[in-house]
């Protein structure tokens, strides 16, 4: 009897212990799940390779030279205001006006003859200004090297030093080239000469 009984009790024991484990295993989740799982990219490829990250390449144009621009004229002539103030705070002359010209600005309307040589009516022409000018004269990027006349000086031209910033690399260079400016009407005279 006792063997029986402890068949019994195993019988019993093994069934329970089928049982709980039945009940231990999950339920099966919904389809969804099953489809984001499978879903993932290599997660059942044996043969699957993460992609590398793929570098972001430089500018091909980086050892190309950007121009760097100058100021705009008002923050020029706000610099030149201050500059004479400085001079005269000083006891020193006023700085020359046309310092605050780029050479692009500046139109060549007519060259003349004086005791000490050649010099230029140049018109500023954001301002509608003229100056009269002679070589070794400074403009904003540059100045004036020479001064020379036609027949009567009235074919003249007038030789700039021009400088240009560029930037290669976050690396600023400035480039010294000259300039001819022939003269030509002045612009705010409707294209006539006086």
């Amino acid at each position: 009897m006792t063997r029986k009984l402890t068949k019994i009790t195993l019988a019993v024991a093994a069934i329970a212990s089928l049982g709980l484990s039945a009940a231990a295993r999950p339920q099966d989740k919904p389809e969804t799940e099953k489809q984001d799982k499978a879903a993932a990219p290599g997660q059942n490829d044996p043969f699957f390779r993460k992609p590398k990250p793929v570098k972001v390449p430089e500018s091909k144009d980086s050892n190309k030279p950007v121009l760097v621009p100058f100021p705009p004229l008002a923050q020029r002539q706000q610099d030149y205001v201050q500059a004479r103030q400085a001079a005269r705070a000083k006891g020193l002359p006023d700085p020359d006006p046309i310092g605050q010209y780029l050479v692009s600005e500046l139109n060549v309307t007519g060259v003349f003859e004086t005791d000490t040589g050649a010099g230029a009516f140049v018109q500023a022409v954001p301002t509608n200004t003229t100056f009269f000018v002679g070589p070794g004269t400074k403009v904003y990027n540059g100045e004036i090297l020479s001064i020379s006349g036609g027949a009567n000086f009235d074919l003249g031209q007038v030789v700039f030093n021009e400088l240009t910033k560029y930037r290669v690399k976050k690396k600023e260079q400035d480039v010294v080239k000259p300039v001819t400016k022939v003269v030509s009407p002045p612009t705010g005279s409707g294209g006539k000469r006086p």
